[in-house]
């Protein structure tokens, strides 16, 4: 490929050496520009900056040479930066009239071509450059995300898996590859599988639990464990590690695992219990084992012989505290209880918590943070907001967050406006919204992920999340802190009586938890008045698929009037494990939900149960006075490629809502007030 000095020289031969010179200058000042407006070792502000003028400076170049490439491609990746996407395709067609071998452009052109999910014109670009040069690791990875992109997550995996045995290990390939393999599993055991999912527990930084259902599926299949007359062998297994990683990174959608895990806690107590010591040779495993229970939410099945020997030891050690003993001295025991129970649950807990993390043994520091201080943590802030109250005492159910998170997207601030316009039709969507501030409410914001996302992630929004749980917004306020977002604010209120606001706002979000309130009609209509006129509402659905399983589980949980506390969930669960093999609760079993005790409180104990399909949501819509505007994930041109006729007719979709990819979990619809 030829250089930017180069074919700035040999399109306009009748320039001056001198101004040559300095067209090359102010690009490559530019160029530089546009690196520090996409790198997170600057803020925010000074990345906007470089990126204006970056954009400045090519668009200056172009004034003078209207036929640079260089100058082209650079102003069309800001532009598309800029979120400027029709501005970056016409720089782009003209680059390619001028040089249509050119691999800069072709590169730059099939990744705006992703942007406006044109996957196939995406994937000729990117093809078209390895046909020049098939060494191009650009190309290479711009196929593997064309491939994400559609969710063809095994193509995508499999790109992304040379990509890295090829030496590309920059932090967004890994945490392309790991959004890949997040929904694949392993057919049978494969050895070099498991060392490069090994090496993916070692990247710092990305969001290793995406690993947890292949881990799964690679230990079910390395120890064989659907096969019920297998011999484990302990010695092998407190070394693996495999399992050892996999245990403190995930949270393992396999009954089969979980099982495993259940029976060496079980063998570990059992020799503690003998010994009166814990072996060296197995703390590591330990140590795991406990902080797999502490996201599970300790509800592993355990058998009443486990509970007693536990019981003991609990007293052992709460006899040691008031003796006095260092955190050396309790480190064993305080091991086996956290593989079992919460540490700040404890009787003794505050005694621990006269240390600071880092005063206990370095091994067992992570295993604190999880079992006694993140909940300490967590309850703080709880308590700063919220206060203590007679009922949070007494009410002993699981009060911990479903979908607890570690990370954000780490990408540069986009414009909202072109976000919804690439999602769903672009005339429902205010042009005001392109450079006015925006008020979003979301409610039902679960663990925030959501709200934190979009306050970071779009510029000019302020974000109101509303839940009804004050360990969710306790939660949300925690994160919020930790990543630093001053836009998004926490509030804990009902969710079917609308909070008093003199200002409207432009997007109404409900979360998941719609389909739980009394009457999700009489919520809709009771918050849609905070609606701008010319505003937005997103809605979450569960489909009437979902009740096959969750259904059931939930109506015997009603009829008995259980709560959620872990004793229920444990006994819950294991009477469903023990059916593993009936096939009735596969799909359950699927579900990373099933393997948490936040998870099957959000799954089974829920007063009241919403299942619709799209007929239904059309009805409620013409109920509010609504109507559809899209699919969230779906565009407008793949709407019409589906559904030709009637694309924004949910009646229509409604006769073609038999194709699970188009609507798996969940209905994510965009509506906006009735236009009559």
């Amino acid at each position: 490929m030829a250089s930017s000095t180069s074919q700035l020289f040999e399109a306009t031969p009748a320039l001056s050496l001198e101004e040559q010179a300095n067209f090359a200058r102010e690009l490559i000042r530019a160029n530089e520009l546009y690196s520090i407006s996409n790198s997170h070792q600057y803020s925010e502000s000074e990345r906007e900056k470089a990126l204006e003028e970056s954009n400045h400076i090519a668009k200056s170049v172009l004034m003078q040479l209207p036929n640079d490439c260089s100058a082209l491609n650079l102003a069309a990746r800001t532009e598309m930066d800029k979120g400027r996407l029709s501005h970056a395709q016409a720089l782009l067609n003209k680059a390619l009239e001028l040089n249509d071998h050119d691999q800069n452009t072709l590169l730059n052109h099939g990744y705006l071509m992703i942007s406006l999910k044109e996957f196939e014109e995406a994937e000729n670009s990117f093809r078209n450059v390895l046909a020049i040069d098939g060494h191009s690791v650009r190309a290479f990875a711009g196929i593997a995300l064309t491939k994400l992109r559609q969710q063809d997550y095994l193509a995508a995996f499999n790109f992304y898996r040379r990509l890295i045995e090829l030496g590309e290990q920059s932090a967004l390939t890994r945490a392309y590859f790991l959004e890949s393999i997040e929904f694949l599993s392993a057919d049978f055991y494969q050895d070099d599988m498991e060392r490069l999912v090994v090496s993916a527990f070692e990247w710092p930084n990305q969001d290793t639990g995406k690993l947890a259902r292949m881990a799964a599926s690679l230990l079910t299949h390395k120890y064989q464990l659907d096969d019920p007359d297998t011999v484990l062998d302990l010695e092998q297994l407190q070394t693996d590690p495999l399992l050892l990683n996999s245990c403190t990174q995930c949270l393992l959608p396999s009954i089969a695992a979980e099982t495993l895990l259940s029976e060496l806690r079980k063998a570990i107590l059992t020799e503690v219990a003998l010994t009166r010591t814990l072996r060296d040779e197995l703390l590591p495993l330990a140590i795991a084992i406990a902080r797999y229970s502490a996201r599970n939410d300790y509800v592993m099945i355990r058998t009443q012989e486990e509970d007693l020997e536990l019981a003991n030891l609990v007293r052992e050690v709460e006899s040691a505290c008031h003796g006095g003993s260092l955190p050396e001295e309790l480190s064993g025991a305080l091991i086996v209880i956290a593989m079992y129970e919460p540490l700040y649950s404890q009787s003794f807990s505050y005694r621990l918590l006269a240390f600071d993390q880092v005063d206990w043994p370095l091994a067992i520091q992570d295993m604190m943070h999880d079992a006694l201080y993140q909940l300490s943590e967590e309850h703080q802030i709880q308590y700063e907001l919220f206060g203590t109250s007679a009922q949070s005492i007494l009410n002993n159910e699981i009060k911990r967050v479903e979908n607890r998170w570690q990370n954000l997207p780490r990408f540069s601030r986009s414009n909202l406006y072109q976000a919804l316009a690439n999602e769903i039709n672009p005339a429902c969507v205010p042009k005001r919204f392109q450079h006015e501030n925006l008020n979003i409410l979301i409610v039902g914001s679960g663990s925030g992920q959501r709200a934190c996302y979009l306050a970071s992630c779009f510029k000019n929004l302020n974000v109101y999340a509303v839940d009804n749980a004050a360990h969710n917004v306790a939660y949300g306020t925690l994160k919020a802190r930790q990543f630093g977002i001053d836009n998004v604010r926490f509030i804990l209120a009902e969710l079917d009586i609308p909070l008093i606001s003199e200002e409207a706002f432009d997007i109404i979000e409900f979360g998941e938890e719609i389909n739980h309130l009394k009457s999700p009609r009489l919520a809709i209509e009771a918050w849609r008045p905070l609606l701008a006129r010319d505003g937005l509402m997103r809605m979450h659905f569960k489909p009437m698929r979902a009740q096959e399983t969750i259904g059931v589980v939930s109506q015997l949980v009603s009829a008995r009037n259980l709560s959620a506390t872990s004793d229920n969930i444990r006994h819950l669960r294991d009477a469903i494990s023990k059916e593993s093999g009936s096939g009735l609760w596969s799909k359950l079993f699927e579900d990373e939900r099933f393997y948490s005790g936040a998870g099957c409180k959000g799954l089974f104990f829920n007063k009241h149960l919403h299942y619709f399909n799209l007929q239904d949501i059309h009805s409620l819509f013409s109920e509010c006075g609504l109507e559809f505007a899209g699919f969230a994930g779906m565009t407008a041109d793949k709407a019409q490629q589906c559904n030709p006729l009637a694309p924004y007719s949910l009646l229509a979709w409604h006769a073609m809502d038999q194709d699970d990819q188009l609507f798996a979990d969940a209905y994510h619809i965009y509506c906006l007030p009735a236009r009559h």
